[in-house]
């Protein structure tokens, strides 16, 4: 669970090259917490990505600054990862240190710091051996996560979503 001053997100491979990648003094500015960081710590504390999970004050402080970073990230690089790059600078000028977790996200098959190793323990939901579940009433904790980018002239526009936590459960045949 995350609480005040440390946010809980997905392990994600960006390390951390933001700081080399970027001209982060002129993005933060030059009294930036953000710039106290090398690529090892960096790695160590900002290396996430959706799902992210923040208490709400560190989440109103963080928007504004995680949208004012958007537009120069953008000037120095549009690939997909500009709004985590973005993301991973406004954690850092606030000091907001990450608990990472490796089982919250599927995206790459077969990825060690994803959630197939958690998945495929349970045989019935295995993504090397999927099956029908043998019980007839089970429940699974869900959400889910959206992203898109799309460009218009010169401009990127990216959307994330992150939908209510859910309990998805299914009945299968027969009696209880």
């Amino acid at each position: 669970m995350a609480k005040k001053g440390v946010p809980v997100a997905q392990h994600y491979g960006l390390g951390g090259q933001w700081v080399h990648k970027f001209p982060v003094k002129n993005i933060v500015g030059s009294d930036s917490h953000a710039l106290t960081y090398d690529s090892r710590s960096a790695g160590q504390y900002f290396s996430v990505g959706p799902p992210l999970i923040l208490h709400v004050d560190d989440l109103t402080d963080l928007a504004p600054l995680w949208s004012q970073y958007m537009k120069p990230v953008l000037k120095h690089d549009t690939d997909i990862l500009a709004d985590m790059w973005a993301y991973c600078m406004a954690s850092a000028h606030l000091g907001l240190h990450h608990v990472t977790l490796d089982n919250h996200m599927i995206s790459t098959w077969g990825d060690d710091d994803q959630a197939y190793p958690w998945i495929n323990k349970w045989p019935e939901l295995s993504c090397l051996n999927p099956s029908t579940p043998k019980a007839r009433f089970f429940c699974v904790l869900c959400f889910l996560f959206v992203c898109f980018c799309f460009f218009l002239f010169c401009f990127c526009f990216c959307f994330c979503f992150v939908f209510v936590l859910f309990f998805v459960c299914f009945f299968l045949g027969g009696g209880m």
